[in-house]
């Protein structure tokens, strides 16, 4: 939060734009602390990726040396990170094809795109 506070823009969103919005009244951190940003953030997004991530690091991590492959354990991590991955995939694209003000963590257009898809994979 520091690093963020020094070093970002005073004009962060709008860096070289014309013309006026709300968020250009504030400036720097102070922009990133109102409600309208807030609401722009996609909390269930994050949350799904976290858990998702965590998950399947966990049960690779652990899997074959404190736990056999084949344990209940590792078997569950992997299942629900992947139950975690199908659903933050399908909540992205259902985010990103609605008009709200939520702003998706990964956004569709990157599954549309192969030189993205072939990154990503």
């Amino acid at each position: 939060m520091i690093a963020i506070f020094i070093f970002l823009p005073r004009d962060f969103p709008y860096q070289g734009q014309a013309g006026g919005t709300a968020l250009q009244s504030y400036h720097g951190f102070r922009a990133l602390m109102t409600k309208e940003t807030a609401l722009r953030v996609d909390f269930f997004g994050a949350g799904l990726l976290l858990v998702a991530t965590t998950f399947l690091v966990t049960a690779l991590q652990e899997a074959g040396q404190d736990f056999a492959w084949n344990s209940a354990f590792v078997i569950v991590l992997l299942t629900v990170s992947g139950a975690s991955w199908l659903i933050f995939v399908f909540w992205e694209r259902i985010n990103t094809m609605r008009s709200g003000l939520a702003e998706p963590v990964f956004p569709w257009r990157l599954m549309m795109s192969r030189v993205w898809l072939g990154m990503i994979l």
